[in-house]
């Protein structure tokens, strides 16, 4: 998917930065950025998730599993709605260049609404989809695949979005805490 924008910051959130980046070096931020994306991925219910890096990127231990990225999915669709709407979006334009997403599954069946497309050398081709079907909200997690076509093929994720789509909806989905139990009061936590 393309970059999106980020919130503003507010002074509250610069002096914090300012703060640390005056107490110790760069590396011990993002040490502390880790351990709140730590922190953060327990609270929403990713128990399989290790973050070895605030990146994301690949690292010995970094782990993650298909059901704690429909579980992030589903929290971001839940807790941060204004941000979702960007996630749908075919195209983007800035400062006349156009980026197309990436998410070739939002072009192939009009009840896909987002999410995430991604790839390293280590994890291959990844998809987190989401549709919205009969008032029901349906995920699917296609991880490591061999090509970007691989990852959005109907025999995968769009296979799984029907599949999820047919089942009772009580049948095999999954629970993501409410809001409250998810996010921390004090962001610093």
């Amino acid at each position: 998917m393309f970059g999106h924008p980020r919130p503003k910051p507010d002074a509250r959130m610069l002096r914090q930065v300012a703060v640390k980046l005056k107490v110790c070096p760069s590396r011990c931020v993002l040490v502390e950025d880790t351990l709140q994306h730590q922190r953060a991925a327990k609270r929403i219910g990713m128990t399989q998730t290790v973050f070895a890096n605030s990146a994301g990127l690949p690292a010995p231990g970094h782990t993650t599993t298909a059901k704690d990225m429909a579980i992030l999915a589903a929290a971001l669709i839940r807790d941060f709605p204004e941000y979702y709407a960007i996630y749908k979006e075919r195209s983007y334009t800035y400062n006349k260049i156009s980026q197309e997403n990436r998410n070739r599954l939002l072009f192939a069946d009009a009840s896909v609404d987002g999410v995430k497309t991604g790839h390293t050398q280590s994890a291959g081709y990844n998809l987190i989809a989401s549709a919205q079907r009969n008032g029901r909200r349906l995920l699917s997690v296609v991880m490591g695949t061999a090509s970007r076509k691989a990852r959005a093929a109907p025999a995968s994720a769009l296979s799984l979005l029907n599949s999820a789509a047919n089942r009772s909806a009580d049948d095999g989905g999954i629970d993501v805490p409410e809001p409250s139990a998810c996010l921390p009061n004090n962001p610093s936590s």
